[in-house]
């Protein structure tokens, strides 16, 4: 059975911005620099973290531009909508971080890390 998932673009925008979008595009954008593929883990994911609030901020500002989200009218209102749209991607950057890095590592008995046996080997 071929499935076939078509998105129009109020649909992309919101996946971009609330379904983790914003984070394959900043792990796309990392994984093409060689500084921020250098970098050790927790700098890359700071750098993950504000990519994909870049991302969330920019795509809120298209679609409002755009009419499918409503313009806040007073400072408040912009400062909710920013902090959410940076919150979710945060967010989402946190636990695609948590399951594609974090979860090649178990704890030995004596509490150091150690790579588990089904992970690939790091470079």
């Amino acid at each position: 059975m071929d499935v076939q998932v078509v998105l129009d673009l109020k649909q992309a925008l919101a996946w971009i911005m609330q379904g983790g979008g914003g984070l394959v595009i900043a792990y796309w954008i990392i994984e093409q620099w060689p500084w921020a593929v250098a970098l050790d883990p927790k700098p890359r994911q700071w750098a993950a973290w504000a990519i994909s609030a870049a991302i969330g901020v920019v795509v809120l500002g298209l679609s409002m531009w755009l009419g499918y989200q409503q313009i806040p009218i007073t400072g408040q209102g912009w400062f909710q909508a920013i902090v959410l749209a940076v919150s979710l991607a945060i967010g989402g950057a946190s636990l695609k971080h948590t399951q594609k890095d974090l979860g090649k590592f178990t704890r030995n008995p004596h509490g150091e890390r150690t790579l588990k046996r089904s992970a690939k080997k790091l470079p």
